[in-house]
């Protein structure tokens, strides 16, 4: 059903394969790892599906900050590749003032994936 389905912000990417509760393969965030392809090769993006409170007007919830870094860090069987994979957050309905904090993020967007990580540890 999603098979080759596009993801929204990752243009040209395009979902082969869905792993769900991937904890056991390295990932810390391990919800979900979806994996990925278009034309720079194949990628991995390990998705967080949380409730609305991660995200608040204030930042990230200060355990999901935790996990990104040790997750981007981490040097002992990581299946994590800096160099092309991704991180996503999935939440249900965010708050009309965290909604309005995201967008503000999200227009000053793109940041690389290190300065974003620094700008989220900086609001916990």
């Amino acid at each position: 059903m999603l098979d080759g389905l596009e993801i929204f912000a990752l243009k040209g990417l395009r979902v082969q394969g869905i792993t769900f509760q991937a904890h056991a393969s390295g990932w810390i965030l391990d919800d979900l790892v979806l994996d990925l392809s278009g034309p720079s090769g194949e990628c991995k993006c390990a998705v967080s599906v949380k409730s609305a409170a991660y995200l608040t007007k204030d930042g990230f919830n200060r355990e999901f900050v935790a996990d990104l870094w040790d997750q981007w860090l981490g040097t002992d069987c990581n299946p994590f590749d800096q160099t092309r994979d991704y991180f996503a957050l999935a939440v249900g309905r965010l708050s009309e003032a965290a909604s309005t904090a995201w967008e503000d993020i999200a227009m000053r967007a793109p940041l690389r994936v290190c300065d974003f990580l620094l700008l989220l540890e900086k609001r916990c």
